[in-house]
């Protein structure tokens, strides 16, 4: 997803002279918009990059631990440029192949701002928010094997189960159902008044949602019903979500908002969500900076990285954040974070407009690769083909 963040960030740094939303956008993607003003100020939020690391046991793939591993990065590309890609990197070879999509699809482009690819076995589902629709490719040779039209904003694509996968919408109060058999809609999950999902985790019997565009709540779903049973109320912008896989709890990053945003403005927060219970178990605040606007988690045993300016390696038994990063950014635009065993994989957007790089570190910080990839790397997600 791009996370370059909110909108109060950028209508400081970057409106010469004012400018009038409609619609209510506080994020950073493109979409079919409606209504003219909507579309010129969401140019400006654009950036508020992440990464969509998908576990196999989140999203129902099936991977074969005897095949090779590859690290699929989706390059988000400029606001309706239509220049968005996909990057895969083999990971024994470390060689790096970009356009992955248009040179399996005779040059056909991806489209404007993908923000994802869920994994399931030798497929990507990739939502392409601009577009608003989702692609289906197959992972091996890029091909598109099939698509989900008729969305509006879509961001995250979670596989329920085999017949069954949701998607979330940037600028629709609801969350899309389709049949993964037929790729086709068949209903809807209406959210509370104000909730734009973002996210999905899939933690015992329930699915988990974050409200994060002027939201403040993570949702329960439960997906033999479809429908919305509980809400949590856990802070301003609930960002990025990812599950402990050992204890099952849930890590939510808050983005805090900005000055004068109608939803609240506060500290950023890490917090850790006993879902058996529904509850908050511990929070972890920390000052907001101009890096506040570039944060971005990924969580692997039981250690969080968070990407705040620098990137930073909290235990999940920690109390506070270390005063030390594991990783300094010195200069680079950190916008992504991934993990596939125990190497850390981070974007740097470079400026936005050029083609991005990824950087490879092992567990001690020790750089161990890099490569170019397109504009804006922005999702990452780890496969065995």
């Amino acid at each position: 997803m791009s996370h370059k963040k909110t909108f109060g960030f950028f209508m400081k740094n970057n409106f010469k002279k004012g400018c009038s939303i409609a619609g209510r956008v506080a994020t950073n993607d493109s979409t079919p918009f409606k209504k003219f003003f909507a579309a010129i100020c969401y140019a400006l939020l654009f950036f508020a990059g992440g990464c969509n690391l998908n576990n196999p046991e989140d999203n129902g793939s099936q991977i074969d631990p005897q095949n090779s591993p590859f690290c699929f990065v989706v390059n988000e590309g400029n606001f309706m440029a239509s220049n968005g890609s996909i990057s895969k990197y083999d990971i024994t070879n470390k060689k790096v192949v970009n356009n992955f999509f248009e040179a399996a699809n005779n040059g056909a482009v991806l489209g404007d701002a993908p923000t994802a690819i869920t994994v399931a076995g030798n497929v990507g589902y990739v939502p392409i928010s601009g577009s608003g629709k989702v692609y289906i490719i197959n992972l091996s040779s890029g091909a598109l094997k099939d698509k989900i039209t008729g969305l509006n904003s879509p961001r995250n694509v979670a596989l329920i189960d085999d017949k069954k996968g949701y998607i979330s919408n940037l600028f629709e109060n609801k969350i899309d159902v389709f049949d993964r058999k037929t790729n086709s809609l068949t209903g809807a999950i209406e959210l509370p008044k104000g909730c734009f999902a973002e996210e999905f985790v899939i933690a015992g019997e329930f699915v988990y949602t974050n409200c994060w565009s002027y939201g403040t709540k993570i949702l329960r779903i439960d997906p033999r019903t479809d429908k919305v049973v509980a809400e949590l109320e856990v802070g301003v912008q609930p960002y990025k979500m990812r599950k402990e896989a050992k204890s099952g709890k849930l890590w939510v990053l808050t983005d805090g908002g900005w000055e004068g945003n109608e939803t609240g403005y506060e500290k950023p927060t890490l917090m850790c969500i006993d879902p058996a219970t529904f509850t908050i178990e511990k929070r972890i605040a920390f000052e907001r900076s101009a890096a506040a606007y570039w944060l971005t988690m990924e969580l692997y045993g039981n250690e969080i990285y968070l990407a705040n300016g620098d990137l930073y390696k909290v235990p999940t038994s920690a109390n506070a954040l270390p005063s030390q990063p594991f990783i300094r950014a010195q200069g680079r635009s950190f916008h992504a974070v991934g993990l596939f065993s125990t190497n850390v994989y981070i974007s740097d957007a470079i400026d936005y407009q050029q083609a991005g790089k990824i950087y490879i570190y092992n567990n001690k910080g020790e750089l161990t690769d890099s490569f170019a990839t397109g504009v804006i790397p922005g999702a990452f997600s780890m496969a065995l083909l």
